[in-house]
């Protein structure tokens, strides 16, 4: 296909420079102007980007596929889009970008960087809370249903899952969506939360910077971390090519009852998982299958 076919009339590419991108994406808040999708695809208002010159971020805004499809075929009008881009900007208490997740399997399967965790009802848990669960459907048939909510390195909430529908706030700095993979960044050029779905039975978290209470658990690349921190002391287990299936809880830290992180010793037991004594970190909880790929010992 010739790079022209992708230019309009007057040249212009259909590519849309990424600072306009990001602006457009902030102004519409990160989800469809009208119905508030979060799969989005970016709309020219007026006038449409044929006749376009140049790629304006005020005539730009987001329109998910099914509202695009009717503003084309005429069944919403271009002075709708516009009314309802300027009410997203100008209102801070509209409904949330969200997307319904199409994960239909009972056997989900959750990918931590190389990491791999099968019938776990619980991936995380800190200080008792349980920040991502998967609840099988009771009579086995039907969706199960995942529930969870995801922080960035301030502890600040960038993320919810409830009922196997994602909402994002509306004033994180970015939430970029391409083909399955979601990016979620709180400040410019990091990334706090990014993840894949690949129905229906399998989501791929490949970068995490998540601090909540005094845990952090990170991801960026094929290692995960999970640490207890403090101002004097930060313990961490890393883990690499490990799988877990049937732990009652994959990664859990409680720090509910540590005056101070000591770390006293690695225990692995069967049945109740790898825990480093004196940091309240636990992996595999209950799990009725480990395998242990690398796993590492930091401390600083």
């Amino acid at each position: 296909m010739s790079s022209s076919t992708n230019n309009n009339q007057h040249g212009l590419p259909r590519h849309i420079p990424n600072d306009i991108a990001l602006e457009v994406r902030q102004r519409s808040k990160f989800g469809c102007v009208i119905c508030r999708n979060a799969i989005y695809q970016y709309e020219h208002i007026n006038p449409e980007f044929k006749y376009a010159k140049k790629h304006k971020v005020n005539n730009i805004c987001l329109l998910c596929g099914g509202c695009h499809d009717k503003v084309t075929r005429g069944r919403i009008s271009k002075e709708t889009v516009r009314e309802k881009y300027n009410e997203v900007q100008n209102n801070d208490s509209i409904k949330r970008p969200f997307e319904s997740l199409d994960l239909t399997s009972n056997n989900l399967k959750i990918n931590i960087g190389s990491n791999l965790f099968e019938h776990t009802p619980c991936l995380f848990e800190i200080d008792g809370e349980r920040l991502l669960t998967i609840t099988p459907n009771e009579n086995g048939t039907g969706f199960p249903l995942i529930n969870g909510k995801f922080y960035d390195n301030n502890g600040n909430e960038i993320f919810k899952i409830k009922d196997n529908v994602w909402e994002g706030p509306l004033s994180l700095w970015d939430i970029e969506i391409q083909g399955t993979r979601t990016s979620i960044r709180s400040v410019p050029k990091k990334i706090a939360l990014e993840f894949i779905i690949n129905p229906p039975n399998q989501i791929h978290i490949t970068k995490i910077d998540m601090i909540k209470n005094n845990c952090h658990i990170i991801c960026e690349g094929d290692q995960i971390f999970i640490g207890q921190i403090s101002s004097s002391n930060n313990v961490y287990i890393g883990l690499k090519g490990f799988q877990c299936k049937g732990a009652a809880a994959g990664l859990s830290v409680d720090s509910r009852e540590l005056s101070n992180i000591r770390p006293s010793g690695l225990r692995m037991t069967g049945g109740e998982g790898i825990i480093l004594e004196g940091t309240g970190i636990r992996i595999g909880r209950n799990a009725g299958r480990m395998i242990i790929g690398e796993l590492q010992l930091l401390r600083n």
